[in-house]
């Protein structure tokens, strides 16, 4: 909702659907993006788990906090806002790509990694995973973008297109899919799902 606002990246559809600005108005869009971040706190608050686990649950609400705040999402999306194409530098892009949507992969996967008990093997080998996958999809989310908005003979915000150009921004999504995968390697746990994420991910056409 927030992500889709005029002053923001003022996107008029959402998967195929009016956007929540577009159907409902901006102030209820606001409110809207408002009341599903507070509900995701108080649905981690309260989701049911087993007694030996309870004990996680306020490092998973920490690690959700910090990586939704300043410090991830929300950080990000400052970034995209603050910055411009021809300002921006290469590190500058790195950490906006991390932080944006890549921020709350992390944190899902920590989540889970948490949960699993992950070992700090595991632990490292699943934070890098997350890693290479949000960059894996905000890169290609940039791609999309970019054929759309040259379709459009839109504006191109700064991103992994604008900077490093479509072909080398193609290679790079393959070689974050390589590098995440890598990671998954090294985990001696049940990771399957991850893995059919990532294959999900990487079938889809750039």
């Amino acid at each position: 909702e927030h992500d889709d606002l005029p002053s923001m990246d003022n996107d008029d559809y959402r998967r195929g659907q009016p956007s929540c600005h577009k159907a409902y108005g901006e102030d209820t869009a606001i409110l809207v993006g408002d009341a599903l971040l507070t509900l995701s706190f108080q649905v981690l608050a309260q989701a049911p788990l087993e007694d030996k686990l309870s004990s996680k649950r306020e490092r998973i609400i920490q690690e959700m906090s910090y990586h939704a705040g300043a410090e991830g999402m929300i950080g990000g999306q400052y970034l995209d806002l603050s910055v411009s194409s021809g300002d921006i530098s290469e590190e500058v892009l790195h950490e906006l790509m991390v932080k944006k949507t890549g921020s709350l992969i992390t944190a899902s996967v920590k989540t889970g990694a948490l949960l699993g008990e992950a070992s700090p093997s595991q632990w490292k080998a699943l934070v890098e995973y997350s890693k290479n996958l949000g960059l894996a999809f905000q890169t290609r989310d940039d791609i999309l973008d970019y054929t759309q908005d040259k379709q459009e003979n839109g504006l191109f915000p700064p991103n992994s297109v604008s900077f490093f150009g479509l072909h080398p921004s193609r290679e790079r999504f393959k070689k974050f899919i390589q590098a995440g995968m890598k990671e998954l390697d090294k985990v001696d746990m049940d990771h399957r799902e991850l893995r059919f994420l990532t294959q999900k991910l990487r079938d889809i056409k750039v």
